[in-house]
């Protein structure tokens, strides 16, 4: 049964985030209807972010662990959580205050039955001056909307929403195992899309509050990691061979969606692979894009077929002649 007002267990993971984990805190203990807890999971930090979270009193609720990442910390959050509805929020990011109002709203109006509530950020220190919802060239009609086939969002080009600005249900959260541990990057996305692709999912026309670069950027994963590199693409294969294999029921469009992102993956890191020298391994990352859908034989031979004129060209604009003669 829905409660007449939901209650939230705020779950913060930091790492070595003393000052900004404060401020994270302090934005979450300012909302127009508090929290039920917060819940701050202390990654393994060596500074003094536990002796600042006890200056701010008994209500706090602060575990630590050893040196695990996002993804431990988080799941160990909603391991420990009270309340049925849990907010996560960065410990370098802040809410605004009538943010956790707007989404017990949106909760109560639908009845509860999204496994997930997402809202608009404003994104700080970005070129663009666009929010989130903007830069996802997403929007609704209305205060909220909730989507029965959430599928539609979680497998657009960009997903419109984040971890620090979403509520989960936690029972839910639990049922599909939580963050994937294992992901260096991009947990985020692989947990929305398991979720899009069975559960309903609700939008909540609200600014939920500010997604920050106020961290050093070695201390930020999304600030230096590579889209080019092996490890970003190793873990996009992970991703989507994990949602392949827990998901066998999803409808064949979905299906061959996923084989051809995953196929698109391995081609990526074949490509990678053999630009660094390797052999062994990118022949095995290319026999792998073939089996997950053997149609990308045809893009990379259209690919080719355009990058081949494109480089005659080239070379020949180089040397003064014509590519035809």
């Amino acid at each position: 049964m829905l409660e007449a007002t939901p209650t939230f267990s705020v779950v913060i993971p930091s790492y070595n985030r003393a000052a900004l984990v404060v401020r994270a805190v302090r934005s979450a203990l300012a909302q127009s209807i508090p929290p039920a807890e917060i819940l701050v999971v202390d990654d393994g930090s060596t500074d003094n972010t536990e002796a600042r979270l006890r200056e701010l009193g008994p209500g706090l609720r602060y575990f630590r662990q050893n040196r695990g990442g996002p993804a431990r910390a988080r799941n160990r959050g909603v391991e420990l959580a009270t309340s049925r509805w849990v907010a996560f929020l960065d410990s370098d990011d802040m809410w605004d205050p009538m943010y956790l109002e707007a989404m017990a709203k949106a909760i109560v109006a639908t009845d509860g039955r999204a496994a997930v509530y997402f809202a608009d950020a404003e994104v700080a220190g970005s070129d663009s001056s666009l929010t989130l919802w903007e830069q996802a060239d997403f929007s609704i009609a209305g205060v909220h909307a909730l989507f029965a086939e959430a599928h539609e969002l979680v497998l657009r080009e960009i997903q419109p929403m984040l971890l620090q600005f979403s509520v989960f249900d936690r029972e839910r959260y639990l049922e599909l195992g939580g963050l994937h541990e294992e992901l260096m990057t991009a947990e985020d996305t692989h947990l929305f899309l398991r979720c899009g692709l069975r559960y309903m999912m609700c939008a909540v026309a609200v600014k939920a509050g500010t997604l920050t670069c106020d961290d050093a950027p070695e201390n930020r994963l999304t600030g230096v990691f590579d889209r080019r590199a092996v490890g970003r693409w190793k873990n996009s294969v992970l991703m989507y061979r994990d949602i392949l294999h827990h998901d066998p029921q999803l409808a064949r469009k979905i299906r061959r969606l996923l084989r051809k992102r995953l196929a698109e993956s391995y081609w990526r890191l074949a490509r990678l692979e053999w630009g660094a020298g390797q052999v062994r391994a990118p022949a095995g990352a290319a026999v792998q894009a073939l089996v997950a859908h053997p149609g990308i034989a045809f893009t990379i031979l259209r690919r080719s077929a355009w990058k081949l004129p494109r480089a005659a060209r080239e070379r020949s604009a180089r040397s003064g002649r014509s590519v035809e003669g």
